[in-house]
């Protein structure tokens, strides 16, 4: 009979290796990095053993490697270094480590990657992300504080009552804004509308105003046009039959956290500051950096416990506590459904899981 125990590993490219803890080895990563060489591997693909490590870049970091990230953005795979408060990626051949953010103190950062972003936190910065083309920006865009103002232009198409709202957008990775606070309202007889005023936004990677208006005498936004920041006054004569789609309601910035992981298309967000240390906030499907906070799970607020990570588990997403273990499941983010398990010893912290 043949074993069941192959060597999985041994045919693959070698694998990076680095920020193994020193009070367990006395292997010290801070030398440089190194791949691990003639690897095996038991049958649910864990490495077990390994015959030797090779020098593959001698680039010495100024501190001690505490995690490591692996992800292909676009048509290139980054390594992903975190290093007292740095993050530090080079290409998958070792060639052009670059310095992506510094200053965040003694951070450990949690990442996942997503489509053709790197999302990464720490639960003291800003959530924030990297950009196929390696910029950094915030996860998520604020709301604008206002909409422009609208005025009676010449004949036109539009008679009846109008209300027009403005969001942001970032055109590089798709992430949208909430909607403004709505303009007053403007009546009309058979004219155009002209809008003045677009308030200019303080996030650097807003590159494109949407305005989106109700229908005469609507009550739902409906899009109108996608404009350049350069824009100070647009003239409104799309009838309201031509209208695009309605603006949307779900798109909260993510609130500074600690733990992030990928489910059913959707980026889960926890380890919020008190007193939502138990909650768990999924994103829109497939829009990452757009959630709700209509759509929050708080397991057992009442517990004196915390969420300490979370992992992508079969068809379940597995929250974990301290002392607690909870299941999630569902394909959306308005009808998730977690169940507490029977397990007492959680996990102390998310890179344990």
């Amino acid at each position: 009979m043949q074993s069941t125990n192959r060597p999985h590993l041994s045919k693959r490219q070698p694998r990076l290796i680095g920020g193994i803890r020193q009070d367990k080895s006395t292997w010290d990563p801070e030398g440089g990095w190194w791949t691990l060489q003639g690897m095996h591997g038991n049958d649910t693909d864990a490495l077990t053993r390994w015959s030797g490590s090779q020098l593959w870049m001698p680039t010495q970091l100024p501190g001690r490697i505490l995690g490591m990230f692996q992800a292909t953005l676009g048509n290139n795979q980054h390594f992903f270094f975190m290093s007292n408060g740095s993050l530090y990626r080079t290409a998958a051949d070792g060639s052009g480590i670059q310095t992506l953010v510094t200053g965040d103190g003694t951070s450990v950062y949690d990442a996942k990657a997503f489509g053709n972003m790197f999302f990464f936190t720490n639960g003291i910065q800003n959530n924030r992300k990297i950009l196929s083309d390696l910029r950094v920006q915030n996860i998520g865009i604020a709301a604008p504080a206002s909409a422009p103002v609208p005025s009676a232009g010449a004949a036109g198409t539009k008679t009846g009552t109008y209300f027009y709202v403005l969001t942001y957008k970032n055109s590089t990775s798709g992430a949208e804004s909430n909607q403004s606070i709505p303009s007053a309202s403007l009546t009309v007889t058979a004219q155009n509308i002209i809008l003045n005023s677009f308030p200019a936004p303080t996030d650097s990677q807003v590159d494109t105003f949407v305005l989106y208006r109700t229908t005469a005498n609507g009550g739902v936004y409906l899009k109108v046009a996608e404009l350049a920041l350069s824009t100070t006054t647009y003239t409104d004569s799309v009838a309201d039959t031509a209208l695009g789609i309605r603006a949307s309601i779900y798109r909260d910035v993510p609130p500074t956290c600690e733990y992030l992981e990928v489910y059913n298309g959707m980026m889960f967000y926890a380890g919020f500051a008190r007193p939502f240390h138990n909650r768990v906030m999924p994103s829109e499907v497939l829009l990452p950096e757009a959630v709700s906070q209509f759509n929050v799970y708080d397991l057992d607020p009442d517990d004196n416990d915390e969420v300490t990570g979370m992992k992508n588990f079969g068809q379940s997403i597995a929250v974990y506590k301290n002392n607690a273990l909870f299941l999630g499941s569902g394909d959306s983010p308005d009808s998730l459904t977690f169940v507490k398990t029977r397990v007492k010893e959680g996990s102390l912290g998310h890179f344990g899981i």
